[in-house]
Order: C-alpha cells, then structure tokens, then sequence
C-alpha cells in the first residue's frame, strides 16, 4: 500500500470512529459496521441499520491526490476520480435497487457533527 494510500485508510478510520463516538453520544443505536446490503456482491457499507433499510458510507477519500501515470498525464484519485465517482454511483444504485436508503457523511459533516445530527433525524422519523 502507498503512502498516500495509507494516510487516506487512516483518515477514514479515524472519521468512523468519530462517527462511532458521536452517534454514542447521542444516544442513537450503533448500527452494524461494514455490512453487506447488496446479496451477492461483495459491497459493504461503513455503517447500516438493517430494520431501518438505513446505510451510511463515510467519504474519507474525498480529498484527492494527483498520480502520474504511464503516459505521462496526472490523474485525480480518490472518491472525485472518474473511476471513483462511478463506483459509488454504482454501490449507490444497488442498494437502492434493493430497497435501501444511503447518507453520506464526510469529513466536515462529521466533524462539526451535522451529519449525526442528520442520522438522528431519519432514526426518529422511520421509528
């Protein structure tokens, strides 16, 4: 694993476990970590509420980086990459396809705490 793939993992972790601490702290059930919605797929979700059809993915990556390739050309990488961007348009879709509901949490969301304050207004609302 690269450095700046390294860092990336690291950033993430530590968003999930800030999460974690938050959603503790507002007394909202935990939820299930790395959960598979999709049967038969190999996606996982960083955080799901199975009875609530609730997903949650932390976009960690969203800061990119720039990486020459072969030819010479800079490529962004990361979640706004193209190739990136497709695949959580894709993860996206499969979870809906099987009835899910997905929010996005991201680095400031999660650290000036409105994303949780978000995920405490959907568990209220469908309970």
């Amino acid at each position: 694993m690269s450095f700046s793939e390294t860092m990336k993992k690291e950033n993430k972790d530590h968003l999930e476990r800030a999460l974690l601490t938050q959603i503790r702290m507002y007394g909202l059930p935990e939820g299930v970590a790395q959960f598979r919605a999709v049967p038969g797929r190999k996606l996982a979700w960083d955080r799901a509420w199975p009875e609530l059809r609730l997903l949650v993915e932390v976009q960690g990556g969203i800061m990119s980086s720039k990486v020459k390739g072969a030819d010479g050309l800079v490529n962004v990488m990361g979640h706004n990459s193209i190739s990136g961007i497709l695949r959580d348009h894709e993860k996206h879709n499969a979870a809906t396809l099987e009835g899910w509901y997905v929010l996005y949490a991201n680095t400031k969301t999660i650290n000036d705490a409105s994303f949780v304050q978000t995920l405490a207004r959907y568990i209220n609302k469908v309970k």
